[in-house]
């Protein structure tokens, strides 16, 4: 039997919200998620998805190569 944590405990050991955590479980980023209710259960082996938005050091080093 697969042991689960809540949204709730994710985002406390992910450091993230819960509801950025259900975000997450809504859009299939984290495998083997069960909905019962309005509560997501994760995988206690699940891991943290990684962040797709683009961090301004990535954005002003991209720049500066382009310049020449």
């Amino acid at each position: 039997m697969m042991e689960f944590m809540t949204a709730q405990e994710a985002g406390q050991k992910w450091k993230l919200s819960s509801r950025m955590i259900a975000y997450y479980c809504a859009s299939g980023r984290i495998p083997g998620v069960e909905k019962k209710g309005n509560v997501w259960f994760l995988p206690l082996d699940a891991e943290k998805p990684k962040d797709k938005r683009y961090r301004r050091e990535i954005i002003n080093d991209q720049s500066d190569t382009d310049r020449g």
